[in-house]
């Protein structure tokens, strides 16, 4: 059995510690290397050849970029993104960087509808639930989470998500939102079984006349 990740508290990224979050080399090597992983899960075969190109021609949304650590890739990859977070004292750090970031909420992204041709967020889908007292306002905020995401990518767009649920069922809530929200997609497990075990989301949103 892989060993149970314990989720840091969203106070990690506020104040002090978000300073110190973003100092850490080896955070910045991990989340370098997941990137890496989440760009080659965009042109995942499963998905079938790809309808938007991944390339310096199309927009990407990093959702939940921190510090900017995801978004390193992103640049040495030469494409165009926007990086989106909570937290005011850890996009500081990206846009001393030099990139265009903005504070959102990802449940209520502040872009107008398919902006962008693909998207990723590392690390950061579980934090959606952290105001949720029941399990209505669990699965409540995570379809509002699919929903948003769809919404501002194009169809044929594409994400690749990196979280860590706490159980089959977070597993399984997340899954079906993003059903419900018009992508297909799958799961792809990293490492099974390992303490380096990592998960993701390999999705992408669906025109309305496959959905029909």
């Amino acid at each position: 059995m892989p060993r149970k990740k314990e989720k840091p508290s969203i106070r990690s990224y506020f104040g002090d510690a978000a300073g110190d979050y973003s100092s850490k080399k080896w955070m910045a090597r991990n989340q370098h290397q997941t990137t890496r992983r989440a760009l080659q899960l965009l042109l995942d075969p499963k998905l079938g050849p790809p309808h938007v190109p991944l390339d310096d021609s199309v927009r990407v949304i990093d959702i939940t970029c921190g510090s900017g650590f995801s978004s390193d890739i992103l640049a040495e990859n030469d494409l165009h993104f926007t990086g989106a977070d909570l937290s005011l004292d850890m996009l500081g750090f990206a846009a001393r960087k030099g990139y265009d970031v903005v504070q959102s909420d990802m449940r209520f992204l502040p872009f107008r509808d398919t902006a962008f041709a693909h998207g990723i967020s590392i690390s950061g889908l579980n934090f959606v639930t952290t105001s949720a007292t029941s399990r209505e306002e669990f699965v409540a905020c995570y379809t509002a989470v699919a929903i948003e995401f769809a919404r501002v990518i194009q169809e044929g767009g594409r994400y690749a998500v990196e979280f860590y649920p706490s159980d089959d069922k977070e597993l399984k809530t997340a899954l079906s939102a993003f059903k419900r929200g018009g992508f297909r997609g799958f799961l792809v497990v990293d490492h099974p079984g390992h303490k380096k075990e990592q998960k993701f989301l390999a999705l992408e949103k669906e025109s309305l006349e496959t959905r029909t």
